[in-house]
């Protein structure tokens, strides 16, 4: 299945793979990682704070378009490697860039073969 993501829910992945075709130019692993938190990808966050697994086919097709993008311009385990580091530094570190529990998932959303969940509904 093609996506156009010239005119869907997708079309802001254009500029998040416009910045990893930049980063091969000039590396920037921060930028890549914050860009990468604000795009929200992994699990949902519940107005109490809680994280559930994405239930909408919408997000769950976004969790893996972004991990594919990842694989493909070989950034998965530079980024895993950069959140198991994040998941070290305390709450008020001024280079946090997710509270605690959301760097967790995006560590587990990096993996190789994450959990299937981040991809297709519970059954």
């Amino acid at each position: 299945m093609s996506y156009d993501l010239n005119y869907n829910y997708f079309s802001y992945l254009r500029g998040f793979e416009r910045e990893l075709v930049d980063n091969k130019k000039n590396p920037n692993l921060v930028q890549i990682a914050n860009s990468l938190a604000m795009l929200g990808a992994g699990k949902q966050f519940n107005d109490d704070g809680s994280m559930e697994w994405p239930s909408d086919r919408l997000d769950l097709q976004f969790n893996e378009m972004v991990h594919h993008l990842l694989i493909e311009y070989k950034l998965l385990d530079t980024l895993r490697g950069f959140f198991e580091f994040e998941c070290t530094l305390d709450e008020d570190h001024d280079h946090k860039l997710f509270a605690k529990g959301a760097d967790e998932d995006m560590v587990a959303f990096l993996m190789d073969k994450p959990d299937p969940r981040y991809f297709t509904q519970e059954s």
